[in-house]
């Protein structure tokens, strides 16, 4: 008997030394959410359903498109996720990237879109960030001024880096879709190196085609692809009453993530947005 409690408490010690000097690769969850401006539809009113939505995904970095500060969606989205720090300027910030015609939009009425990145302070530390604008140059380019926000994070309990980009792009013409996604992808070559990327935000089009290509030029993976799981539907919004998939999460060196889910959550409506989120759960390698 001594014999076998002996044995016991040796296994149980070996056990909890391995729990305290292994450290655990902890999951991560990012989520994309356009929570339509307030512009567009009855902010009051949907508020509280945006906030739920937010709660329900319980991810650990969060990018939003189409956040206002002036109609209160940013204080909604703070007061949501009271733990979390965020990094992101909005348009008329005098970032990077927004040519004269740009400004002079902002001057005649652009909604002054932020697209922020939330992340929870208690699994992921900030290393840097920024954010450029995605614009073509001169009186040709895109009408509206089109933003970038990235974030170079690490993670507390495995001590591995990544970036985050997060983005909102044109909504008229894909060329201009393509050309944002390549501006996008020409930062990546330039800032990150060798660490692992991932891409989200609304693309406005599937990833079909142009895009795909695009994509495919700038070595992003679709998550849903990589993933392990997939839930929920594959369409993210309604665009003249059709479904389509517009909303989207990617990876750049997929074999440095481990990516475990990838859901779009069913929750579109008149008290939320117009818009379904997607996440991704995933560990890194």
């Amino acid at each position: 008997m001594k014999k076998h409690l002996s044995t016991l408490l040796l296994t149980l010690g070996t056990l909890i030394t391995s729990t305290i000097f292994m450290p655990a690769k902890a999951d991560i969850t990012i989520a994309t959410y356009n929570i339509t401006h307030g512009k567009k539809n009855n902010w009051p009113k949907r508020q509280p359903g945006v906030s739920n939505v937010i709660k329900q995904l319980n991810a650990d970095i969060y990018g939003f498109q189409e956040v206002i500060k002036g109609n209160k969606q940013l204080n909604t989205v703070k007061q949501a996720l009271p733990d979390y720090a965020f990094v992101g300027q909005p348009r008329s910030s005098g970032i990077k990237g927004l040519s004269l015609w740009h400004r002079l939009t902002m001057l005649g009425g652009a909604q002054d879109e932020y697209c922020p990145i939330f992340y929870n302070q208690n699994k992921i530390e900030l290393v840097t960030s920024g954010t450029f604008g995605i614009n073509g140059k001169g009186w040709t380019s895109t009408f509206l001024p089109r933003i970038c926000t990235f974030a170079r994070f690490k993670e507390i309990a495995t001590g591995k880096e990544f970036y985050a980009y997060n983005t909102h792009l044109d909504h008229k013409k894909e060329s201009d879709r393509t050309m944002q996604i390549k501006l996008i992808t020409d930062d990546i070559a330039q800032r990150c190196g060798n660490t692992p990327v991932i891409v989200m935000g609304d693309f406005n089009t599937p990833v079909t085609g142009d895009m795909q290509k695009a994509l495919a030029g700038g070595s992003l993976d679709h998550g849903r692809t990589v993933a392990q799981q997939t839930e929920g539907p594959i369409t993210t919004h309604l665009k003249k009453d059709i479904p389509v998939e517009i909303d989207h999460i990617l990876v750049k060196a997929k074999d440095s993530f481990n990516v475990k889910r990838y859901k779009v959550l069913s929750s579109m409506g008149d008290t939320t947005s117009d818009h379904d989120p997607v996440s991704m759960t995933f560990s890194s390698n």
